[in-house]
C-alpha cells in the first residue's frame, strides 16, 4: 500500500481575496513608527542580553487587546475567514523583523511530544501575513518541496535556503497545515516491507537570509483546540 500526501502551501494575495492594501499598509506603518520603537528597544534589548551578532530574527509577542486602534482585530476576523477556525483558538501575533544578513533556519512549529512531552493543545495552522516587501531575498521556504517529493529521505541542509520559496511581498499571506487529520504531527516518513508512508514537502519551513533591504512579518499560529496562555 502506498498512501502520498502532498503539502498544501495556500498563498493569499490581498486584492483577489483576503484583505484591503490599506488595512495592511496602515498595520505595517505602525511598526515603523511609535509602536515599532518599543519593538525595536526590545529586541536590541534581547539581543544585548545575548552578547552576540544575532544571526536569526527578533521579534515580540502582541495581544490584540494591547491594539487600541482595532486594526489587530480586523485581520484576526479576516485570517478567521479565511482558514475557517474561531478566534478562541489563537495565539498573540508574533511581530518578526529580519535585517541584512538575518535568516531562521528550517524547524517545525507543532511540538513533538517525545520532544516536549505532553501537550494541552497542537499548533494546527501555521499563518504568515507580509508586513513589508523585501527589495532580495528573505523568502519563506519548505526545504521538502524538491524534485516532486522524492527527497524524502532527511538528508538535506536544514541551513540551506532550498525546496518552495515564497517571495514577501506586503499584504500577502500565506499558511499551511501543522497536523494531519487526526491530529497527529506531520513531520516523518515511514517506510518498511508492508507499507509506505510519504509526505510531500511537510511543514518544515525556515526564512531565507534578507539579501538587500528588511523583512516584516507578523505570524498568527493558530491551535487544534481553544487556546490559553498554559505557562503558568
Amino acid at each position: 500500500m502506498s498512501i502520498e500526501r502532498i503539502c498544501i502551501v495556500l498563498l493569499l494575495r490581498d486584492e483577489i481575496l483576503l484583505w484591503q492594501r490599506e488595512e495592511v499598509r496602515l498595520f505595517s506603518a505602525r511598526f515603523r513608527q511609535e509602536d515599532r520603537k518599543l519593538i525595536l528597544w526590545n529586541m536590541e534589548k534581547l539581543e544585548m542580553a545575548l552578547s552576540l551578532t544575532f544571526p536569526f530574527s527578533t521579534g515580540v509577542f502582541i495581544g490584540v487587546d494591547e491594539d487600541k486602534s482595532g486594526i489587530l482585530a480586523a485581520i484576526e476576523e479576516k485570517i478567521a475567514k479565511a482558514t475557517r477556525i474561531p478566534i478562541s483558538h489563537y495565539e498573540s501575533f508574533n511581530i518578526l523583523r529580519y535585517q541584512l544578513g538575518q535568516k531562521y533556519d528550517s524547524h517545525y512549529d507543532a511540538f513533538n511530544p517525545a520532544e516536549y512531552g505532553p501537550q494541552k493543545s497542537q499548533r494546527l495552522v501555521s499563518f504568515l501575513l507580509y508586513l513589508s516587501s523585501v527589495e532580495e531575498g528573505g523568502e519563506t521556504m519548505f526545504p521538502f518541496e524538491v524534485q516532486n517529493g522524492k527527497d524524502m529521505n532527511g538528508s538535506y541542509g536544514y541551513q540551506k535556503c532550498i525546496g518552495l520559496k515564497v517571495k514577501p511581498r506586503q499584504g500577502d499571506a500565506i499558511f499551511f497545515y501543522n497536523l494531519f487529520p487526526n491530529g497527529t504531527i506531520d513531520q516523518a516518513s515511514v517506510s518498511d516491507n508492508k507499507k509506505q508512508f510519504r509526505t510531500y514537502c511537510r511543514p518544515l519551513h525556515g526564512s531565507c537570509p534578507v539579501m538587500k533591504g528588511e523583512k516584516w512579518v507578523a505570524t498568527k499560529w493558530i491551535r487544534d483546540q481553544p487556546y490559553e496562555d498554559y505557562a503558568d
